[in-house]
């Protein structure tokens, strides 16, 4: 016998999917701001994700090549560098469609506030279809993040890329600054990864 989501004793709603979907997607600056955010802080944080992609992206690039006879390095600097530009180019697409995702979102919430009984149970249905691959991926996507963060741990590297910087990173107030910068990079990377499955 097949037990449904409601059986077991939760239940994915049409608003927990959507909600679920703007907090994957949220360090994409997809969703326009609402609540006790302002539009200030909203392009604050987005111009700074992209500031420090690039922050990353240029020591990885220099790393290819200081490294350019190490394919191994070569090969995790360019997938790394694959990733954040993947994420700068979603939020200048989300950026130029900013106006077209502020009318979707309201027009979801509409929707799904007012959607008739028939159309509820169809929204349900796709809901009830999807949600544990949608959930896998999103989870795959940052449980790879972790992963790569978590790499020196394990692996013989002072830091998660091979990034290489024109500076001394021997100080241990430097070193776990960039440390922070590589982790939040990799989850920046991440989250463009997840938008695309949206």
């Amino acid at each position: 016998m097949k037990l449904s989501t409601e059986s077991r004793g939760f239940r994915i709603t049409p608003e927990k999917a959507v909600k679920f979907i703007k907090v994957s997607v949220y360090l994409t600056c997809m969703w326009p701001p609402q609540g006790d955010e302002s539009k200030i802080s909203f392009k604050f944080r987005k111009y700074l994700s992209v500031f420090l992609s690039f922050g990353l992206f240029f020591p990885l690039l220099f790393s290819i090549v200081i490294y350019f006879n190490d394919m191994l390095i070569i090969l995790k600097s360019a997938i790394c560098m694959t990733a954040l530009v993947n994420y700068i180019s979603k939020v200048i697409i989300v950026t130029r469609y900013h106006r077209e995702f502020e009318k979707f979102r309201s027009v979801l919430n509409e929707f799904i506030l007012k959607a008739s009984d028939s159309s509820k149970v169809v929204f349900q249905k796709y809901v009830d279809k999807f949600w544990k691959f949608q959930f896998f991926m999103v989870f795959c996507y940052y449980f790879g993040a972790t992963g790569i963060i978590m790499g020196p741990l394990v692996l013989p590297q002072k830091f998660p890329t091979d990034a290489v910087y024109p500076f001394s990173v021997e100080n241990p107030v430097v070193a776990g600054i960039i440390y922070a910068h590589q982790g939040f990079a990799a989850y920046l990377g991440a989250a463009g990864m997840v938008l695309d499955g949206q």
